[in-house]
C-alpha cells in the first residue's frame, strides 16, 4: 500500500530525535505513518511516498548510497516533501536542494578583541586543527560543544505552516552549525538574538561560541525545490 509519510529510524539516526518525532506523529498528532529502517529507504517505491521525515543525524548519505541520493533528489524535484532535524537539516538543504548558503544571525559582530578571538578560535575548521595547539584544542571543543541544549526562538506566525502555533517556542538543539539558506528560503522560525540578557539558551549545555554562534540564525526554513 502506498507509504504517504515515512519516517526513517535505525542508524545512522539518532535514537533520541527518532524517539521525539514518533512521539509527536504518536501521541502529540496521531498523524498516520510508516516507520522505515535507514538500511530499507533506498528501496522504497517513492511513487508511494509524499512526504520523508529525516531525524537527527550525522552520515545520512551514508544509508542512501551516491544512486540512492540520486533518486530521493529526483523525487523531491518531482513534489517530494523532506521534512528534516539538525544534521539531517543541512545535508538535506545541501545534498539534495543544492543550498550552499550558511544562515547569518540578525545580530551584531563582536564588539571586543576578546569575543572576536574567541570565535575565531571556534570557527576553525577541522582540517586546520594542526595548527592549534594541545590546550587550543580544547578550548576550541569546549566553546563549540553542545550535547544537548534548550534554546528559544521566535516563529513567523504570518506563515501559512505556522499559523495558530505560539509566537515563541522552545528547540531541542544538538551541534552549532547553522542551517544552509539561499535567496529564496522562507525562515519559519529564528533561534533568538544575544543581548544584555543574555543568548538564547534556556537550558542544558551549550558552549558560549557555540550560543553566539547560533544565536539569531535560522531555527527552522523552508525550500521550494524544482
Amino acid at each position: 500500500p502506498p507509504r504517504r509519510i515515512v519516517l526513517g529510524t535505525d542508524s545512522p539516526f539518532s535514537s533520541l530525535s527518532t524517539g521525539h518525532l514518533r512521539h509527536l506523529l504518536d501521541v502529540r498528532t496521531g498523524i498516520p505513518h510508516h516507520v522505515v529502517r535507514a538500511d530499507d529507504l533506498r528501496r522504497l517505491p517513492w511513487h508511494d511516498v509524499d512526504v520523508l521525515v529525516l531525524p537527527e543525524t550525522g552520515s545520512q548519505g551514508s544509508a542512501l548510497g551516491e544512486s540512492g541520493v540520486a533518486e530521493l533528489r529526483d523525487w523531491m524535484r518531482g513534489g517530494g516533501t523532506v521534512v528534516a532535524v539538525g544534521r539531517a537539516a543541512r545535508w538535506a538543504g545541501r545534498e539534495l536542494a543544492g543550498i550552499t548558503g550558511e544562515g547569518v544571525a540578525e545580530s551584531d559582530p563582536p564588539t571586543s578583541d576578546e569575543e572576536a578571538s574567541d570565535e575565531s578560535l571556534a570557527e576553525i575548521p577541522s582540517d586546520r586543527l594542526h595548527e592549534l595547539t594541545h590546550a587550543e584544542r580544547r578550548q576550541r571543543s569546549v566553546e563549540r560543544r553542545v550535547p544537548g541544549a534548550i534554546l528559544s526562538a521566535s516563529l513567523d506566525v504570518t506563515h501559512p505552516l505556522v499559523q495558530g502555533a505560539a509566537t515563541r517556542t522552545a528547540w531541542h538543539v544538538f551541534g552549532d552549525d547553522p542551517l544552509p539558506v539561499a535567496g529564496s528560503t522562507q525562515v519559519l522560525a529564528r533561534f533568538a538574538a544575544g543581548d544584555a540578557d543574555g543568548g538564547p539558551r534556556i537550558g542544558g549545555v551549550c558552549g558560549p561560541s557555540a550560543e553566539a554562534r547560533l544565536a539569531g540564525t535560522p531555527a527552522v526554513t523552508y525550500d521550494a525545490v524544482g
